[in-house]
């Protein structure tokens, strides 16, 4: 099982989700952030200050067959045609339990 997470523009969210739904994901999480860079910086009071973007963090618990069309449906649909475009990064879980029920491993996804 996988945590795959990515990063994108807030106007992503709806072909993302698309994406992810045709991918057979089970769901979503959905949070706020800021991303800060080596190339979006402005000028303060004579400093160079990184200057944040707003991004969407969207979190998605797979099974380890269906990781690489859950990264394809967020990578295709991070693509903006902008700089910075956004990123996605997978990282392992070892156990999964639902508490409304207690179900543990696939079942809980």
């Amino acid at each position: 099982m996988r945590l795959v997470t990515g990063l994108l523009a807030p106007f992503q969210l709806e072909p993302a989700r698309t994406a992810l739904d045709a991918a057979g994901a089970a769901g979503m999480t959905v949070t706020r952030a800021e991303i800060t860079g080596v190339t979006l910086r402005q000028v303060y009071r004579g400093r160079e200050v990184p200057q944040p973007l707003p991004r969407l963090r969207i979190e998605v618990l797979a099974d380890d067959p269906d990781v690489t069309a859950v990264v394809k449906a967020l990578s295709v649909a991070a693509r903006s045609g902008d700089d910075p475009h956004g990123q996605v990064w997978i990282s392992p879980v070892h156990s999964v339990r639902r508490v409304r029920t207690g179900e543990g491993g696939s079942a809980a996804l």
